[in-house]
């Protein structure tokens, strides 16, 4: 599969996951969350696993920056090419710390998720491997109203049909999030 990706508006990567679910491959996935991009323990290894082909996808859940910081979210997002090797797909969703002006403010503009015309990157799904990865915002049930809520509940029941009718091929089904709702 292809995907293409606009990092922070600056520049479009494109990447294809590196098999067909049909290969006996396991993805090496890197999953975190709440970095706040202060607590980088997981920093210094990123770069350096991606650019010796270790990590085929990093799912981000969540709290990447603390928008707070405006130099915090250049500097994380000029990293996050680093890390990713500016060849790796990296997914996001959103959490309460990228909530700010309704997710517009810095999440939605940074992120372009697949799909993200339709959803605004707050929710999507891709398949790498025999995974089928889904990637929803529980933080719509504290931040925006019941119709976006019930937009994300329907996209999701349709998502999880279609991934079910394609368990043969892509038998594990993975949801990331920030938080419960």
């Amino acid at each position: 599969t292809t995907y293409e990706t606009d990092l922070n508006g600056t520049r479009t990567t494109t990447f294809s996951s590196r098999r067909d679910a049909t290969d006996e491959w396991s993805p090496r996935l890197v999953f975190f969350g709440d970095l706040g991009y202060s607590n980088d323990q997981l920093l210094d290894y990123l770069p350096e696993e991606s650019a010796v082909g270790a990590v085929d996808a990093i799912i981000l859940f969540g709290d990447m920056v603390y928008w707070a910081n405006g130099e915090n979210e250049n500097s994380f997002m000029r990293d996050l090419e680093t890390w990713s090797n500016a060849s790796i797909p990296v997914h996001t969703s959103p959490g309460n710390g990228d909530s700010g002006g309704n997710f517009t403010s810095y999440y939605k503009t940074d992120f372009h998720m697949p799909e993200s015309e339709m959803y605004d990157s707050l929710w999507h799904s891709f398949d790498i491997g025999a995974s089928h990865i889904i990637g929803v915002s529980t933080e719509a049930f504290y931040y925006q109203d019941e119709t976006v809520q019930q937009n994300m509940l329907n996209w999701m029941r349709e998502d999880l049909i279609r991934a079910n009718e394609n368990r043969e091929n892509v038998p594990w089904i993975i949801l990331h999030y920030h938080r419960p709702a």
